[in-house]
């Protein structure tokens, strides 16, 4: 009986050994998405370019993907794998192709190719670029039509002409009148699955976008005020998100998007960027609460003309949060903000000018001043988590 019991026990062992074992899922994914259908078609390519002048994985390194999806004006919207061949330089795997009808602004298209994207490579650490037109918190189609209407100012405009690109209209994204709500691109994502996110888009560095993906992601990179047509250094970033994915290569990514600005000249000498810690997002969210609770009188009668803004076309939904904060809290409460902002944002820079506009004051987040003459803008940003956390808006 013994013997038997023994002889079954090995027969188990051996049936047990021959299953198969799923090996561990060890590599990070860098997905680039360029939703560029749309008035930014004509500079995909410098990006893309770019990409494949700098660090691309080899061939055979199965812990670093770079994946590039891009959608441009007369171009297949494509998923890519990059790799690099020893013999034939960088090379572009086509992964998948999607039909004609497909919109990349549509948050049903950005869930489809994140998904294509893990069944090819089941990763266990991802990160992502957002690359688009996009106009921080504000809701769909607002920043083109708002209420009311806001006209566009021409003065002095002549010089800056050349920049009229970057002039935004969208939430995240645009592709035939499609954008996507940042509430819903939020809540598309899963919790705690990206550990950086980078904004290659405009006005998106609000605290209300920052608070929205507090729990998508660890790091997140992004411009308080808009972004010129250039955008990120691609040939020099996709090194540090592969092989120092931490504060350090991420402040690292951060300075080389503000040198490549600030050492141009005239109104090309532009940049705004910050890298945020999410996971002290929630403590900075308890402190401006009990902030705006107790000084409710006071931020009613901000004077909105003396804070530093990060807009331009008398667009006026984005200031300097510690700027606009520092208006009517204590001598105290502005301390503890300082502190915990030099905390929830330890990477920020920002040129002197950004197309002309002074930038005399950066604390790396910009923030609404709610203005009674927007009703229906109000009673979006009643939604928003920050609003629900801190109350900025009754």
């Amino acid at each position: 009986m013994k013997k038997c019991v023994i002889y079954l026990a090995l027969l188990l062992f051996v049936f047990a050994s021959c299953e198969k074992i799923e090996p561990e899922k060890t590599r990070r994914s860098l997905l680039i998405y360029i939703a560029a259908n749309n008035s930014l078609s004509s500079y995909m390519q410098q990006s893309v370019d770019l990409i494949a002048k700098g660090y691309v994985p080899d061939e055979n390194n199965r812990d670093e993907v770079l994946l590039v999806f891009t959608h441009s004006y007369n171009g297949e919207p494509t998923l890519y794998h990059y790799y690099s061949d020893r013999k034939e330089g960088v090379q572009r795997e086509v992964l998948e192709t999607f039909e004609d009808t497909f919109n990349s602004a549509d948050i049903e298209s950005f869930r489809r190719v994140r998904s294509i994207a893990e069944e090819y490579f089941p990763s266990a650490k991802h990160d992502l670029v957002l690359w688009s037109h996009a106009s921080g918190w504000l809701p769909v189609g607002y920043y083109s039509s708002p209420e009311p209407y806001i006209s566009v100012s021409q003065t002095n405009m002549g010089e800056y002409e050349e920049f009229e690109h970057i002039a935004v209209n969208q939430s995240f994204g645009a592709d035939h009148n499609v954008e996507m709500d940042i509430i819903e691109l939020a809540a598309s994502l899963p919790d705690n699955y990206y550990n950086l996110v980078i904004f290659d888009c405009c006005l998106m560095g609000c605290v209300e976008v920052a608070y929205q993906f507090r729990n998508k992601c660890r790091y997140m990179i992004f411009s308080p005020t808009e972004i010129l047509s250039s955008g990120f250094p691609y040939n020099t970033i996709i090194e540090k998100c592969f092989k120092q994915p931490d504060i350090q290569g991420y402040g690292g990514i951060c300075l080389d998007y503000f040198n490549m600005y600030d050492t141009q000249t005239g109104v090309n000498r532009s940049a705004t960027v910050s890298l945020v810690d999410c996971s002290l997002l929630e403590g900075l969210a308890t402190l401006c609460k009990s902030i705006f609770d107790n000084n409710r009188e006071a931020m009613a009668s901000v004077n909105r003309g003396m804070i530093q803004k990060y807009y331009r076309y008398n667009k006026d939904f984005f200031f300097d949060m510690e700027d606009y904060i520092s208006a009517f809290a204590d001598s105290e409460s502005l301390s503890k903000l300082h502190d915990a902002l030099d905390k929830a944002v330890p990477v920020k820079y920002a040129t002197d000018n950004f197309i002309g506009m002074p930038i005399n004051k950066y604390s790396g987040l910009s923030i609404y001043i709610p203005k009674s003459s927007y009703p229906k803008l109000n009673a979006y940003y009643r939604n928003l988590d920050w609003n629900k956390a801190t109350g900025l808006i009754l």
